[in-house]
Parts: C-alpha cells; sequence; structure tokens
C-alpha cells in the first residue's frame, strides 16, 4: 500500500502543470455517512367546532326544490359556514353509532384517507331508523354516498356515486275510521341510484376557452310500479374578451321518463345561455339571455340581469336584479320534499320570475347578508289529500305571486362558539288557488354550538315553520298549528380516538303536523360513541 502511494507521489510530481487526461477510467468518490433522523413535524392543531348534528326524518321540507337550469342569478341566502380547515387530520376516518328511545338506530361513518398526489377519495354510509307511537308511524333511511377526484396534467376529473333506500308509512289516515292491518298498501320505499362525472381543465393559458362539462344519472325507483329514469348534462363555457369581461355560454339537457303503473310520461327540459360577466374593483354585474325549451316544445325565454356595487368605505355591497328560471317537478324532487305523494301525478314545470334587492357584508366576526324582492309563480306545487281515506296527497298547481323577506347571519368566536340566524319569509298573494297549499310562509332556523371545556361541544338548533294551510276532514280551509322544534347535541372527546355523544330531537315533545294527518315524532334522545381510525 505504502509504495503504490509513493508511485502515485511520484507521477504527480513528474506531470505537475499539466492537464491529465484519464480515458475509461472510473473515479469513486467516498464519503463517510452518518445517518439523521428528521425531526417529527409537530401538527398545527386549527380548533374548530363541528357541525350541528341535527338529523331528523320528519324534516323532509327543508331539501328545496333545484332548478335544473343552469342559472346565474345570486346565491341562496344561508348561514356562512365554519372557515376550512386546511391542516391535515391525523385520524381522518370515523365511525359513529348510537341508539334510543323510539327504538331509534343511528350509524354514520366516513372514509377519507385513502389520497394520493394523483387522486383522493371520499366514501360516507349512514343509517337512521325510528318508530313512533302511532301506528305505523315509522321510517328508515340508508344511503351511501362515494367520491373521487382524479388529477392530470392537463385537467381533474370529479366522480360521484350515490345509493340511498328511504322507507315510510303512509299512516296519516283516521286511525278511527280505518285499520289497516296489511302493510302492503301502506309501505312506500324509494330507492335512489345517481351518478354524476365532471372535468375541470387547468389553467394553462394556451385556449381561448374554458369548459367545465358535466353529465348525471339518475335511477328512481318506488313501490307499486313507479320508476323515473332522469339523463342530464351542462356544459358552461367562458371566453375572456378583456381583463374584466368574460363572455359566457352554456348548454344543458334534461330528459326524465316516469311510468307509474300502466302510465308514462316525459320531462324535458333543454336549452341553452348565452350571456357576458363584467368583474371591476368596486362593482360587478352579470346579463344573460337563457332559451329553454320544455314539454310539448314550448320554449321560454328565461333572462338574468344582475349588477352588484361595493359602498365606499362600508364592508357592504348592495345588488340588485331581475332573474326567470324553469323547474321540472319530477317525482324525485316532489317526494324528495313529500314523501306521502301518490306516484300517478301529472307533472308540470314551473315558471319563476324574481325581482329582487340583496345587500351582505362583514362586521368583524359577525357575516350577514339580507335579501327583498317579489316573486311571481306560473305552476308553483302545492299538496292536497283530498282523495279516498286522504293518507296520499297530489300536488296542486298555482300561478301565484309573492313578497318576500330573506335574512342570513353567522357569528364566529375563534375556537369558543358560532352562532346562526336564517329566516325566509313569504306573503303569497293573488293566486288562482285559496292557498298555496301545504306551504309555509314562514321559515325560521337558529342554531349554534359552544365549546365550555377542552374536550367538550355543546350545540343546539331551533326550526319554526308557520303559516301552512290545508284543508281539513270537512274540506276547509284550516291553518296547522306552528312548528317548533328544539334539540341540542353534546359530544365530549375521551381521547384523541374515541367520543362519546348525545343527541336531543323535538325537546319539547311537540306533536305537530308539517302534513295534514301526519303527527311527528316527539321526544327523541340516542346516543352512542365515535371511533377516528
Amino acid at each position: 500500500m505504502t509504495a503504490f502511494l509513493l508511485a502515485t507521489a511520484w507521477c504527480s510530481g513528474q506531470t505537475a502543470g499539466k492537464d491529465t487526461v484519464l480515458n475509461g477510467s472510473v473515479i469513486e468518490v467516498i464519503q463517510t455517512y452518518k445517518p439523521q433522523v428528521r425531526a417529527a413535524s409537530r401538527p398545527e392543531w386549527v380548533p374548530q367546532l363541528p357541525a350541528t348534528d341535527t338529523t331528523h326524518p320528519v324534516f323532509k321540507y327543508a331539501v328545496p326544490q333545484q332548478p335544473l337550469f343552469y342559472s346565474y342569478h345570486s346565491d341562496p341566502l344561508k348561514p356562512l359556514a365554519l372557515g376550512k380547515d386546511t391542516v391535515p387530520l391525523p385520524l381522518p376516518n370515523y365511525v359513529m353509532a348510537g341508539v334510543g328511545n323510539l327504538t331509534t338506530l343511528f350509524l354514520d361513518a366516513g372514509i377519507g384517507g385513502y389520497s394520493a398526489p394523483g387522486y383522493e377519495t371520499f366514501l360516507h354510509v349512514h343509517h337512521l331508523s325510528q318508530k313512533g307511537s302511532v301506528k305505523y308511524e315509522q321510517s328508515a333511511l340508508t344511503g351511501l354516498e362515494a367520491e373521487g377526484l382524479l388529477h392530470r396534467e392537463h385537467g381533474d376529473w370529479h366522480s360521484t356515486l350515490g345509493l340511498e333506500r328511504n322507507q315510510y308509512y303512509y299512516y296519516g289516515y283516521n286511525h278511527a275510521l280505518y285499520d289497516y292491518n296489511n302493510t302492503d298498501s301502506l309501505k312506500q320505499t324509494f330507492f335512489d341510484l345517481s351518478a354524476t362525472a365532471d372535468y375541470k381543465r387547468k389553467e394553462e393559458g394556451e385556449s381561448l376557452i374554458d369548459m367545465h362539462p358535466k353529465i348525471d344519472a339518475d335511477y328512481y325507483g318506488a313501490r307499486f310500479k313507479t320508476h323515473e329514469l332522469d339523463l342530464g348534462f351542462d356544459v358552461p363555457m367562458s371566453v375572456e374578451i378583456k381583463d374584466d369581461l368574460e363572455g359566457k355560454l352554456n348548454v344543458f339537457g334534461h330528459f326524465a321518463g316516469l311510468t307509474a303503473d300502466t302510465l308514462s310520461k316525459s320531462n324535458i327540459l333543454f336549452g341553452l345561455a348565452p350571456g357576458a360577466e363584467l368583474k371591476r374593483e368596486h362593482y360587478s354585474g352579470h346579463a344573460y339571455l337563457g332559451l329553454a325549451f320544455g314539454q310539448g316544445g314550448t320554449a321560454h325565454l328565461l333572462p338574468d340581469v344582475v349588477g352588484c356595487v361595493e359602498i365606499p368605505n362600508s364592508p357592504i355591497k348592495v345588488s340588485a336584479g331581475w332573474s326567470a328560471s324553469e323547474y321540472r317537478n319530477t317525482y324525485k324532487e316532489l317526494t324528495t320534499e313529500n314523501p306521502y305523494l301518490f306516484g300517478n301525478y301529472k307533472p308540470v314545470q314551473t315558471r319563476k320570475d324574481e325581482l329582487f334587492v340583496k345587500a351582505d357584508g362583514q362586521l368583524g366576526q359577525l357575516n350577514f347578508a339580507g335579501r327583498a324582492g317579489w316573486d311571481n309563480f306560473k305552476g308553483l306545487p302545492g299538496f292536497l289529500d283530498t282523495v279516498g281515506d286522504r293518507k296520499q296527497f297530489m300536488p296542486v298547481y298555482d300561478t301565484v305571486s309573492a313578497l318576500f323577506f330573506e335574512l342570513a347571519a353567522k357569528y364566529l368566536m375563534a375556537d369558543r362558539y358560532v352562532v346562526g340566524l336564517s329566516a325566509v319569509y313569504r306573503n303569497y298573494y293573488q293566486g288562482t288557488s285559496q292557498h298555496p297549499w301545504e306551504l309555509p310562509g314562514l321559515t325560521l332556523r337558529a342554531d349554534g354550538a359552544i365549546s365550555p371545556m377542552a374536550g367538550l361541544t355543546v350545540s343546539a338548533y331551533l326550526s319554526v315553520m308557520q303559516g301552512i294551510y290545508a284543508l281539513d276532514t270537512k274540506n276547509k280551509v284550516s291553518e296547522l298549528k306552528p312548528i317548533t322544534d328544539f334539540g341540542c347535541n353534546g359530544e365530549y372527546r375521551l381521547n384523541l380516538q374515541f367520543s362519546a355523544f348525545l343527541q336531543v330531537s323535538n325537546m319539547l315533545n311537540s306533536h305537530y303536523q308539517r302534513w295534514m294527518g301526519y303527527d311527528s315524532y316527539g321526544i327523541n334522545i340516542y346516543g352512542g360513541v365515535r371511533m377516528k381510525f
């Protein structure tokens, strides 16, 4: 070894000052490696109150009808949600299970931990079944929702899949006059299979036209030989004209077919909506002129013009506009609102014209919005149960106008508490029916949550509805008793993985009727555990 080093040194001395070229040689550089363990990153905990858990099968009225025309009018008012937690959760999956009075069985589970840089998946499973004191007063809702995101170089693919089974019994008849022992004519089960897919191109600055196409399919089946197949697509497009001005175009189509016993009915709406949108520092607006073709090939002009201005030296924005939209009133939409509906009904599309003014803003921790205006409905569906034993409803279409006032507010104080309020008041007038049957004039919702101590979260809600008119058993106009439902929920975190919860619904034990003849469940108490993994 020593001789080798001396020879190397002598060669170096002979060639000093000259470049050396080593042909076909390999040089190895050896470095001492010292292993190091990176310190584990400490998660930044973001305190956040969970959403109020107010699952209640009676409140099907809380699901609004959705317009299937791609509308650009201002968003509906609703309490503003808490800020999104961007910190990854250490335990993204959970299972929540409980039991209670009214033979309540409750299950809720979510799986969101199966993700990678190229994709994200989410899965939600839930079940709630209850049984009241009135004969056949029971319901069961079971569902599964899956969602996936696939990220590619030029855009993102997004898809959803939903399965739902919703079971009710027609118990809203006069039990003193009718004694049903065979449940075949009283049990109704809805089965829904839905799927959607859409593609969103990433911003690359190469294409002048930006597109976000979407397709959807839905199979909605019920007992008594009732089935509905619904297919649809939406292709919104935009092109930049100037930095603050965009051209817009949406092409849409929705095609439904309802089969009830031996009858078959179609429900079609398709068309396009061209327009433009302006966005500047202190004001903005848009203008669209939709052309839709509905039942029987009838054409409808659907304008949508809205302007918005920021008040100088103020956090308030004021907007006003005029918009029109079409509703198809599919079997799924109507039974989502009122599950006690006859399957053999005539679907009539609803046209809604609206003039409104809106103000919204933020003052410190308070977010608020107010809206007022005038609506005109042509073919607004109400519900009457005047046939046979009066346990099922038929839609009654009304041409009616209404003045409306809406309010929404949310106050958030860091991780301590949050309070929200929303209210909608409608004064219907000049209708072709005596009243918009079974539709509320006032809907009020208040909720809040607080963390009085470490690990404990308590939430509560209050729902009020009134101004609901129906026909009694003598076919006389009757205003239903105002609905007041108050409930609360508490959850205590035992450790990082386990927590215990208790929920109380309808604490006032009020047996109100949302639909004529159908008493609500009384007080409902159930509790259980949540496990995160």
